[in-house]
């Protein structure tokens, strides 16, 4: 999952001082993807608000490439330690013929 663009993009955004670097790891029912290369935000409110963007792109590629099950952003600092989670469920139901009511 490629989500460096989007987190980037709003990191370079953002110019509040002193930085820190966040890390935003992609977590699925297949594993998780690490982020090796971080973004630096000025406060973990701005991070939070990163990670659900990323889990809003995350959920739409997902969801169209027809996958289904718990997604989530795991945002570490430096040292690893985990800040927060941003999770979604993705359910897809699919009717054939009359629905009951």
């Amino acid at each position: 999952m490629e989500l460096s663009h989007h987190i980037g993009t709003l990191g370079a955004a953002l110019t509040l001082l002193p930085m820190s670097r966040f890390y935003f790891n992609f977590r699925n029912s297949q594993g998780l993807t690490r982020d090796e290369v971080g973004v630096e935000f000025g406060s973990v409110s701005a991070a939070r608000s990163a990670a659900l963007v990323a889990l809003g792109e995350a959920a739409r590629e997902v969801t169209l490439s027809g996958q289904a099950g718990p997604i989530a952003i795991d945002v570490t600092d430096e040292a690893g330690l985990l800040l927060l989670s941003a999770l979604a469920l993705i359910e897809l139901e699919e009717q054939f013929g009359p629905r009951s009511t």
